[in-house]
């Protein structure tokens, strides 16, 4: 049985490089997080969604992840 974390983290305190980030937050377009098992991508994805919905609250994100490893929502 795995754990889902309740704390999802802050992306500005990730470490991404600038450019990254600009990519990331685009405003239109889809975009992928590949990588390896336990390389991070469910994290920066949290993180990344987190950003978004504090700071472009008008966009729509939608994510597809199994098994889910965050809980994703407004609060």
């Amino acid at each position: 049985m795995r754990v889902i974390p309740s704390d999802i983290p802050d992306i500005l305190t990730m470490n991404i490089e600038p450019d990254l980030l600009d990519a990331m937050l685009r405003k239109t377009g889809l975009g992928f997080i590949c990588g390896e098992t336990g390389s991070g991508k469910s994290t920066l994805a949290a993180a990344l969604y987190r950003y978004i919905q504090t700071h472009f609250p008008d966009r729509k994100t939608v994510t597809y992840e199994d098994p889910v490893e965050y809980i994703l929502g407004r609060e």
